[in-house]
C-alpha cells in the first residue's frame, strides 16, 4: 500500500523591496531632509495551488498504523479498494492490510469474531443475526452502502427490464416464476442463510401473498448462481452487484429487487464493523477509520473516479471488465450510521421470526 501524509494547504506570495534611508542624525537647528527611498519592485508571486479534494496527501506524513481488513465479493468492496489506492486511508495514518474478499458476510463475521481480521463489511441483517443468535459483540464503525433519499421508490417504480439496483433475484428467462409469490415451494439460492438476501426475499414473498416458510432457501456462491439457474439446479438466485448485471448478460431475467423498500432512505444498509474488544483497545484508530471511510465513500462516488472503482471489480469478483463497467455502484453514504438504520431492520427481522429478542441498536454504534 502507498504511504501518505496529512492534508495541508500551501500558499506562497512574495513582495521584495529594499529601502535605504538618509542618515538620521541632524543638527538641531536644521530641518531634517526627506529620506531618499530607493525601491526595487518585483512582481508578486502567484500563489502555489494547494491540493484539493478528498484523499489528497501532502507532507508531513502521519505515523502509520495497520488494520487487518476484509470485504465481500461485491462492488462496495471494490469502491474501498480503489479509494485506498487513492490514499483516502493513508491520509489518516491508516495502512489497510487486505485479505481476500469473502464470498458472503457470514464468513466475514465469523473471521472477525475469530480475530483473523480486525475490520470487515457486512449488511445490518447478518450483523443483527450474529449479535442476537451467536453472541457477537461488535461495534459498527462506518457506513458501507445504502440507498439515497428517494432511490428505493424509483427502483420499485422502474420495472425489471434492466438492472437498476445493487441486489436482485435472477430467474430463468421464459420460466414459470413471474412474481414473488411464485417462489413459494421453489429452490432459491442466497449467498448466506438468514442474511440480507434471504430476509428481504422472504419479506417480498410475504408482501405478495406467499408463504416465505415454504421457500427452499439454500446457500450458494454468487459466481455459481447463473450457471445453476440455467442448468435447473436451482429455480432462482439472490445476488449483489456485479452478479446481477453478469446474470442478465448471461441470458437470465430479473424477477425483482428484494432490498428496495426494506431499508431506510438515505441510511446505511451495509456497514464496516469491528469487535468491541478491538474498538476499546484502538479507539483513536477506530475514530480515524470513521473519518477515512467517509472520505473514501465521497471519493468513490465522484463521477471522475468511477472508472477506478470499476477497475477493481473483476479482481475480487471474477466478472469481466465489460460486466464490471455496466454494473451499478451503490449509494455510498458519508454520514454516520444511525440507530434507526439498525432498529428498523431489527424490527422487521423480529416480526418475521428471524430473531426473537429486541436489539439495542444504539449500543451497536461506535462513538
Amino acid at each position: 500500500m502507498l504511504k501518505t501524509s496529512t492534508l495541508t494547504r500551501i500558499a506562497a506570495s512574495a513582495l521584495v523591496a529594499s529601502v535605504a534611508f538618509a542618515p538620521t542624525a541632524f543638527a538641531a537647528n536644521k530641518p531634517a531632509p526627506k529620506p531618499v527611498v530607493k525601491t526595487t519592485a518585483k512582481p508578486v508571486a502567484k500563489p502555489v495551488a494547494a491540493p484539493s479534494g478528498p484523499c489528497v496527501i501532502v507532507t508531513p506524513a502521519p505515523t502509520m498504523q495497520t488494520i487487518k481488513i476484509a470485504g465481500t465479493q461485491i462492488n462496495t468492496t471494490a469502491a474501498v479498494l480503489a479509494a485506498d489506492k487513492a490514499n483516502c486511508f493513508a491520509k489518516y495514518g491508516i495502512k489497510l492490510a487486505w485479505t481476500d474478499a469473502f464470498p458472503a458476510p457470514g464468513v466475514a463475521l465469523t473471521a472477525l469474531a475469530g480475530g483473523s481480521i480486525e475490520v470487515t463489511y457486512a449488511p445490518t441483517v447478518p450483523i443483527i443475526n450474529f449479535v442476537v443468535n451467536a453472541g457477537l459483540k461488535a461495534k459498527i464503525l462506518a457506513p458501507g452502502d445504502g440507498y439515497a433519499p428517494g432511490q428505493q421508490a424509483k427502483i420499485l417504480d422502474g420495472g425489471t427490464s434492466k438492472m437498476i439496483d445493487d441486489t436482485a433475484v435472477l430467474v430463468k428467462t421464459g420460466g414459470a416464476i413471474k412474481s414473488w409469490a411464485d417462489l413459494e415451494g421453489k429452490s432459491v439460492a442466497v449467498p448466506a442463510r438468514k442474511a440480507q438476501l434471504e430476509v428481504t426475499i422472504a419479506a417480498k414473498v410475504r408482501e405478495d401473498g406467499g408463504d416465505p416458510s415454504k421457500v427452499k432457501f439454500l446457500a450458494l456462491g454468487m459466481p455459481e448462481m447463473a450457471a445453476a439457474i440455467k442448468k435447473g439446479d436451482i429455480d432462482a438466485g439472490g445476488v449483489v452487484e456485479p452478479f446481477g448485471t453478469a446474470g442478465v448478460a448471461d441470458g437470465l431475467s430479473l424477477l425483482g429487487f428484494p432490498a428496495a423498500g426494506f431499508f431506510n432512505d438515505g441510511g446505511a444498509v451495509g456497514v464496516w464493523l469491528a469487535t468491541d474488544a478491538w474498538t476499546s483497545a484502538h479507539r483513536d484508530l477506530a475514530l480515524a477509520f470513521q473519518k477515512a471511510m467517509s472520505e473514501s465513500n465521497a471519493w468513490a462516488s465522484a463521477p471522475a473516479n468511477l472508472s477506478k472503482v470499476r477497475a477493481e471489480i473483476p479482481k475480487i469478483t471474477g466478472v469481466t471488465a465489460a460486466e464490471a463497467a455496466a454494473s451499478n455502484i451503490p449509494f455510498l453514504p458519508t454520514a454516520a450510521v444511525t440507530a434507526s438504520d439498525v432498529s428498523s431492520v431489527a424490527s422487521k427481522m423480529n416480526f418475521m421470526g428471524y430473531i426473537s429478542k429486541k436489539v439495542d441498536a444504539a449500543s451497536l454504534l461506535f462513538k
